[in-house]
Formats: structure tokens, C-alpha cells, sequence
């Protein structure tokens, strides 16, 4: 971000106008959401599955991997089609925020079966419905980047 030397920019002015639209507001915490458990997930699934299924962790990695992968890919495609399908029906960008937020908090169930299932199996299977369910934030919140731009009029990009 470039500020120009003449201009001054309020912070919390620009962080309030973002956040003022309930769109707006339902992206943010959606995809802070997201990103708290990405990353409790990256520092944590895998000494739970070193200490809880020793055997699998070479498994583990593997489909771990291409899980992520392929039902990341899944759910992204899926979720930039509903978007896609909310935006032809002019649903708002209030329906397209919330398409990250449920897929977030319908994720939260597969997740506590992965991490509190005795199975490895099991626990593989809900991992990867897990991914399958929280990454569709991306087409969505794209979407309603580009319904509603933030305006920032001091700025250049």
C-alpha cells in the first residue's frame, strides 16, 4: 500500500467503513475463522496423529496432502459456483459472506470427529470432509470483494 506524502489516512475511519456493511463484516470473521483453525490445524494435527496413530503417520502426510489438495480444490470450485449462483439471482453480498460463515461452522463437527476420534481412519475421513466444507470461503469472498470494493481513496494498490 502507497500512502501519498500529502494525505493522511485514519485508520480506524477506513477499518470502520469496511466494516460496516454486514457483508463486509460476515467475510471478516468467516475468514479469520478459517485462518485460526488453518493454522491450529497445521501446529496440531500433526503430533496428534504422531502420538495418537504412531503407525499411520507416513499415511497421514500423504492423504493429508492430497486431501487438502484435491477437496480444497473441490470446495473452492463449489463455493465460487454458489457465489456465482447467488450473484446471478441478485441475492446481495450479505448471502455471499455467508456461504464462508456456514461452511466454517458446518466444518466444526467433522473437525472435533477428527481430532477426538480413536480411529485413524475415521479421523482421516473427517479430515477430509472438514476440508471439504471450510474451503469454499474463497469464491464467495472474492465475490463479495468485487460486489462491494472497499473505498480507499487515500490509497493505491
Amino acid at each position: 500500500m502507497v500512502v501519498a506524502a500529502s494525505s493522511s489516512v485514519d485508520v480506524l475511519d477506513e477499518v470502520s467503513e469496511v466494516l460496516s456493511s454486514r457483508a463486509m463484516l460476515l467475510l471478516c470473521l468467516a475468514s479469520s475463522l478459517r485462518m485460526v483453525g488453518t493454522t491450529t490445524m497445521a501446529a496440531y494435527l500433526p503430533v496428534l496423529v504422531q502420538r495418537a496413530f504412531l503407525p499411520h503417520v507416513e499415511q497421514f502426510s500423504l492423504l493429508n496432502a492430497l486431501g487438502y489438495s484435491v477437496c480444497g480444490s473441490l470446495s473452492s470450485s463449489f463455493g465460487g459456483l454458489a457465489a456465482g449462483f447467488l450473484a446471478q439471482h441478485r441475492r446481495g453480498p450479505a448471502a455471499l459472506a455467508m456461504l464462508p460463515a456456514l461452511g466454517v461452522a458446518a466444518a466444526v463437527v467433522p473437525l472435533a470427529v477428527t481430532v477426538l476420534s480413536p480411529s485413524f481412519w475415521v479421523a482421516m475421513v473427517t479430515l477430509l470432509l472438514q476440508y471439504l466444507l471450510a474451503e469454499c470461503w474463497l469464491g464467495p469472498g472474492m465475490a463479495v470483494l468485487q460486489v462491494r470494493p472497499c473505498h480507499v481513496t487515500t490509497c493505491t494498490w
